[in-house]
């Protein structure tokens, strides 16, 4: 054995357990305090991933609006939507090709432009010719 006392397992004095359990506890106590923090940053990163997100939405929402209102005078982009909007609601065999049309003038984001698509392609085949384009337009709010 070795001259430091006969003790503990494996030849350590008790001294040394003491110490080695002492480390022992305090390195549990860091992987807590550690775990803890892991944890609060994980949170955090996700909190930050939303956060990104929905400021990309608001800067291409924004891009939209600043093109809106940066094209060709107002009156001209008024007056061809109008026209846009009344062949769509006199010819319906053309409203299909017009979506992407009114989506351009209007700066649709790719969600509207889809529910825009989606209640032409529904409402298709319900709005014939005798049907009044308001029960169409009901339809598509």
């Amino acid at each position: 054995m070795n001259g430091g006392g006969s003790g503990g397992a494996g030849g350590l004095s008790s001294e040394e357990v003491a110490r080695l359990q002492a480390e022992s506890v305090q390195f549990k106590k860091q992987l807590a305090h550690l775990t803890t923090l892991l944890n609060e940053s994980e949170a955090n990163v996700d909190r930050l991933m939303e956060e990104t997100k929905l400021l990309k939405s608001e800067m291409r929402r924004q891009e939209r609006n600043d093109r809106r209102d940066s094209g060709a005078s107002p009156a001209t982009n008024f007056e061809y939507l109008k026209n846009v909007v009344l062949k769509f609601l006199e010819f319906s065999e053309e409203r299909e090709k017009l979506v992407p049309v009114i989506s351009t003038l209007l700066q649709f984001s790719p969600e509207e432009l889809q529910r825009a698509r989606h209640a032409v392609s529904e409402a298709q085949p319900a709005v014939g010719k005798n049907d009044s384009w308001s029960s169409y337009v009901y339809r598509w709010a």
